[in-house]
């Protein structure tokens, strides 16, 4: 058995770790299966029944959710999992062994990727924080 460590960079902020979380999400919104995209397609009014082919669904559910902008995210290890609301065009993951290159561009952040920000919190109903740049790991 081996294991994998990724690193990962985005602009956004840390919901923290299963104790930090609590305060910051309605978790009990997610139900058992714990699926983000499920989530905010719902949201939406996307919903599984609506489709008559899983594929058609997930075509549906991935775009929409690709106009968010921002997505939740994942770091930690399987055992210690945290969550993470991030701008999705600054998110990047570099696997062991597979360098990742990033252009100074990829830094530029503007007021409206801030405002995405804001927006996603408001129609999760995630608690606003102060975004910024952050540098962490998936390790599993």
């Amino acid at each position: 058995m081996s294991i994998s460590s990724d690193g990962v960079i985005f602009f956004g902020f840390s919901l923290g770790n299963e104790e930090d979380r609590e305060e910051a999400l309605p978790w009990e919104i997610l139900g058992d299966d714990w699926d983000w995209d499920d989530y905010l397609a719902q949201k939406m009014g996307i919903v599984r029944e609506n489709y008559a082919e899983f594929g058609l669904y997930y075509d549906a559910r991935n775009k929409a959710i690709a106009e968010l902008g921002c997505e939740v995210y994942i770091h930690g290890g399987d055992y210690c999992v945290a969550h993470d609301i991030a701008l999705v065009s600054t998110y990047k993951s570099a696997s062991r062994g597979c360098p990742v290159t990033l252009s100074q561009d990829h830094f530029n952040v503007t007021e409206e990727d801030i405002a995405k920000l804001k927006k996603f919190c408001e129609f999760l109903g995630a608690e606003w924080q102060e975004p910024s740049w952050i540098l962490t790991s998936w390790m599993g």
